[in-house]
C-alpha cells in the first residue's frame, strides 16, 4: 500500500475512533455502523461512512466512565478496535482530546497527564488491552 493511501486510511481510523461506537461488534449491521460515523461525535459524510463500513467493522470500543464535568473520569480515555474485512487485520485507534471538552475539562485532564499523574490513563488502557 502506498504512502498517501495507507495515511489516509489511518486518518479515517482515528476520526471514527471520536464517534460513540460503544456497544457495537462486529456483528453490528453497516448501517447502524455507518449512522454512528455521521451523527452525534461522528463527522463522517454519509459517502465516507458507506466506504468506510464497506471495508472495517468495530470489534469493542472502550470508553472510560463519566466524571467531573460529564468528562470520562478525568482522563478522558476512549479506544476502539477495528477489524478490516479484506485484509482479516485489526487496528487499535485511541482517541484524543474529548469532543466537545476542548476546553477546562481538557486543560483539566491533559494537566494531569503532564504533571505525571496519567497513572489512571495507563490504567484504562492496561485493562482494555489486557480483555
Amino acid at each position: 500500500m502506498g504512502t498517501i493511501l495507507n495515511l489516509f486510511e489511518q486518518l479515517q481510523l482515528a476520526e471514527a475512533a471520536y464517534a460513540n461506537l460503544v456497544g457495537m461488534t462486529v456483528s453490528t449491521s453497516p448501517e447502524v455502523l455507518a449512522l454512528a460515523l455521521t451523527t452525534g461525535d461522528g463527522k463522517f459524510s454519509k459517502a465516507q461512512a458507506t466506504d468506510f463500513v464497506n471495508l472495517w467493522s468495530v470489534v469493542d470500543q472502550y470508553t472510560a466512565p463519566a466524571g467531573l464535568f460529564g468528562l470520562t473520569d478525568g482522563t478522558g480515555f476512549s479506544a476502539t478496535l477495528f477489524h478490516n474485512k479484506d485484509t482479516g487485520a485489526y487496528t487499535y485507534a485511541i482517541r484524543g482530546t474529548q469532543p466537545g471538552y476542548a476546553d477546562i475539562g481538557d486543560i483539566v485532564a491533559d494537566g494531569i497527564v503532564l504533571d505525571h499523574y496519567g497513572v489512571s490513563r495507563e490504567y484504562h488502557l492496561h485493562g482494555y488491552h489486557s480483555f
